[in-house]
């Protein structure tokens, strides 16, 4: 009878012989040249890469110091920093998306960056406090140029806050559907930091693709929605395999704290039909789908977590072993060969970087 040894080896044999049972995601490239790098997308070709630039300092978001970093992808998934400044001058940049259809005066391919925000600081660390200085809410931007476009203003006092019925104070991720329709997290927190004083609303926005251009000329919007979010809602993005938007839930005490959720149709009409996907994650960064459909989320403590059921999940082992330095939302592109490239900015903790930070490139298996 063989012997256990035996088994064993003829085990290690058959991992070795089929590479997909062996194979684990692996880190590709790591690339320098950031100032609190925070969120990042492909463009529509995938041909580059948009890296936002946050720009903390010691007390808050530096006005005009954020930036957008262009990145130019090679067929093999080698990233080059090619911009870094590529759009400059922004205030308190967050969040990244970029525009899948043409939508009246912004063509497919424009970005849409959140802006300002009550958390915001200048050049001495002292709070803006001023609103409308802060220019809180969205920016577009021209793919090919970095030129500022549009500017959605929708902080306190503005056109869109009266027609929403309160306005955004602390913008943070976002994203389209495949219509166009615009998703906007705002985390709620730092209305007290305005003059005058507000009580902000942690939740998601949505906002018709038709009512963008009426938001830009600062005029009345109609047909918004608004999902409260009891804990920070962090990053969301449209899952076409479910047709469901996909969003993520930060800072909060409760399992719900660290969170993934799911809304079919980014439907919301009715709150019952949010689907609680993973719980007590601890504070997510972002989230994205592995090739076979699974969910992963990006925990600020550094782990990608794969996400097995509403309440299980276990750490993803990469290669070489790695732990992340406070990441932020990632982006994703699906290679020629079936592998999934997914880039996670790094914060490297906070703090003043002086574009010393980095972004990693890790590819995950097709059948992972």
């Amino acid at each position: 009878m063989p012997s256990p040894r035996h088994f064993k080896t003829l085990s290690v044999l058959l991992l070795l012989s089929t590479g997909s049972l062996f194979a684990r995601p692996a880190l590709h490239q790591t690339l320098e040249g950031f100032d609190n790098p925070i969120s990042c997308a492909f463009d529509l070709d995938g041909d580059f890469l948009f890296v936002v630039n946050s720009a903390r300092g010691d007390y808050g978001w530096v006005a005009t110091k954020g930036a957008v970093s262009k990145v130019a992808v090679a067929a093999d998934g080698t990233l080059t920093l090619t911009e870094p400044r590529f759009a400059s001058n922004l205030n308190g940049p967050m969040g990244v998306a970029v525009l899948p259809i043409d939508v009246g005066r912004f063509p497919a391919g424009t970005l849409f960056v959140s802006h300002g925000g009550a958390w915001v600081v200048d050049r001495s660390g002292n709070l803006i406090r001023n609103n409308f200085d802060l220019e809180t809410g969205v920016v577009a931007i021209d793919p090919a140029t970095g030129r500022v476009i549009g500017k959605l203003l929708m902080g306190p006092g503005s056109a869109f806050s009266r027609s929403l019925g309160h306005g955004v104070v602390n913008p943070l991720g976002l994203g389209f559907d495949p219509s166009g329709n615009l998703f906007l997290c705002d985390g709620g927190s730092g209305g007290p930091n305005l003059d005058p004083p507000v009580e902000g609303r942690a939740g998601i926005v949505r906002i018709p693709a038709g009512q963008l251009e009426s938001i830009v000329a600062d005029g009345e919007a109609s047909g918004l929605g608004f999902l409260e979010v009891r804990h920070v809602p962090t990053t969301v993005f449209w899952d076409d395999a479910t047709e469901s938007l996909i969003a993520t839930t930060g800072g909060g005490i409760g399992p719900l704290g660290g969170a993934v959720f799911r809304l079919p149709r980014g439907d919301f009409s009715q709150r019952g039909s949010v689907e609680t996907v993973g719980q007590g994650l601890n504070g997510v960064s972002g989230a994205f789908i592995t090739p076979k459909g699974t969910v992963a989320a990006i925990v600020l403590s550094g782990e990608i977590r794969q996400i097995r059921s509403k309440e299980k999940f276990r750490d993803i082992r990469l290669k070489p072993e790695l732990f992340l330095v406070t990441p932020g939302a990632p982006a994703v592109r699906r290679q020629d060969d079936g592998r999934l490239m997914v880039v996670v900015p790094e914060q490297a903790g906070g703090g003043i970087a002086d574009w010393r930070q980095q972004i990693r490139v890790i590819l995950f298996p097709s059948d992972f």
